[in-house]
């Protein structure tokens, strides 16, 4: 990055994750961490911004924050962005100092919002996130930076993220920390690929949300027992030791992406609020074998410079 040495870039990642912790201890929320994977796909992110003019969390490639995390950082953990730009700040050359103190600016901006407009003070004072990436960049017309918050509480077995429609995948982890948590069910989301955008249409789209159109799965219950709204004894396997699985199927019935969201709760609760998403698979489903593959996802997917 212009102007700075690498370990001054690393200590301005630092700071910025300091001055998140500092205001969650002031609410009494745990650290977070500085986490590699999403700091690189925020780079990737800020310098896309940066080099096209965009202020708000989407590029001209379409791609939400889910996808990015998914597509570009092979990253399985659910996701959530604070995006910042510099408004008519222009400056030659950036030193560690000047950057540092827009770093102070935004961080001060957002824990100023005010409900229900403080959607970017909700994301750093979130209780479930664990860790932060932190992307930077910065040129003659501003520096960009973006949170990147993560909630890494379960780990994802292996998975083909290219899937036939017709196909029926076993989607399975464990959870990392069985004794605190328990598994309140997996959601399934669905969106058509990205198109890509104009720079206007990008910047009007100044936050997001996972996708409307989404199936719930639930915990599979003993023999004998059922939900008496279907019926059925629940999809997804548990067990005590926090593994779980379960077959996913297509339920759109068209190619688009769908995400896999793991939705755990603290044992001993029960209630709605009381959930929180800890995965976002991202799956590119494409029509079975020998069908017209057209309208299944693209290139938009693939890492800037990749086919």
């Amino acid at each position: 990055m212009p102007g700075l040495t690498g370990e001054e870039v690393r200590q301005l990642r630092l700071d910025a994750v300091n001055l998140i912790n500092a205001d969650r201890a002031t609410f009494g929320l745990a650290a977070v961490e500085l986490d590699d994977r999403a700091t690189k796909v925020g780079d990737l992110f800020c310098e896309a911004a940066l080099a096209q003019d965009i202020r708000g969390h989407f590029l001209t490639d379409g791609l939400s924050p889910f996808l990015r995390y998914a597509f570009w950082g092979n990253g399985t953990d659910y996701t959530g962005q604070n995006a910042c730009s510099t408004f008519g700040m222009t400056r030659a050359e950036w030193d560690y100092e000047s950057v540092l103190e827009v770093l102070r600016r935004y961080q001060v901006m957002m824990m100023s919002e005010r409900p229900p407009a403080d959607w970017h003070r909700r994301n750093i004072l979130n209780p479930w996130h664990t860790h932060v990436g932190i992307g930077l960049a910065w040129g003659p017309t501003g520096v960009r930076m973006s949170q990147d918050f993560v909630n890494r509480y379960v780990a994802v077995n292996e998975i083909a993220t290219d899937q036939p429609l017709d196909a029926t995948p076993l989607f399975a982890g464990r959870i990392l920390e069985p004794e605190r948590f328990e598994l309140a069910g997996i959601t399934v989301f669905f969106e058509d690929p990205p198109r890509e955008l104009s720079v206007a249409d990008a910047n009007a789209r100044m936050s997001y949300s996972p996708p409307a159109e989404c199936r719930h799965l639930r915990v599979q219950l003993p023999p004998g027992q059922f939900y008496t709204d279907t019926r059925s004894r629940g999809d997804v396997v548990v067990r005590e030791d926090g593994t779980f699985g379960c077959r996913l199927r297509f339920w759109q019935g068209r190619p688009g992406i769908y995400g896999v969201a793991v939705r755990l709760r603290p044992i001993g609760t029960t209630g709605v609020d009381d959930q929180f998403y800890t995965t976002y698979v991202c799956l590119r489903v494409y029509p079975p074998r020998g069908e017209d593959r057209a309208d299944g996802p693209r290139s938009p997917l693939a890492l800037p410079g990749q086919s």
